[in-house]
């Protein structure tokens, strides 16, 4: 799960657009997975130039997580849920089972760069990740197959 190319061209493109990212969730930690000359030139494409050393810090600061970059692209606060703290998730919830009331309209989007095609109860999963929204929010879902189809699908 994380951010390639594709889907950084995808958010640059997309705050270009208009989307304020506000409050972002995302479901699974999204790693980084572009490095800092490639961001550099994604960046530069459209209008947002930035320096080696912030491209640095976007690829590889915050544990190569993508939070840095988020919050570059104008996000306000980025939490992750997922089933376990493993990989430092700040929410630790089973998208398997109904969300507590308390998490529903609590972010302005979520985003999904590969989690939910791994949770079994889809159905549920789905509807969970649209009750994280806010109403008038963003649901994003970036689901990369990559030649790896079978890893884990349900």
């Amino acid at each position: 799960m994380g951010i390639t190319l594709l889907e950084l061209e995808f958010l640059i493109a997309r705050r270009a657009a208009g989307l304020e990212f506000g409050s972002v969730c995302q479901l699974g930690r999204q790693d980084m997975f572009v490095r800092p000359h490639r961001l550099r030139r994604v960046f530069a494409k459209h209008g947002a130039a930035i320096t080696s050393g912030q491209a640095e810090q976007l690829s590889r600061g915050g544990g190569g997580y993508a939070e840095n970059l988020l919050r570059a692209l104008g996000a306000s606060d980025v939490q992750a849920v997922d089933a376990s703290a493993f990989e430092g998730a700040d929410l630790v919830l089973d998208l398997n089972q109904p969300l507590p009331a308390d998490m529903h309209e609590r972010f302005d989007t979520v985003i999904d760069g590969g989690t939910i095609e791994h949770v079994f109860s889809f159905p549920t999963a789905i509807a969970n990740a649209m009750q994280l929204v806010r109403q008038g929010g963003t649901y994003i879902a970036m689901t990369p197959a990559g030649g790896e189809l079978g890893h884990g699908f349900y």
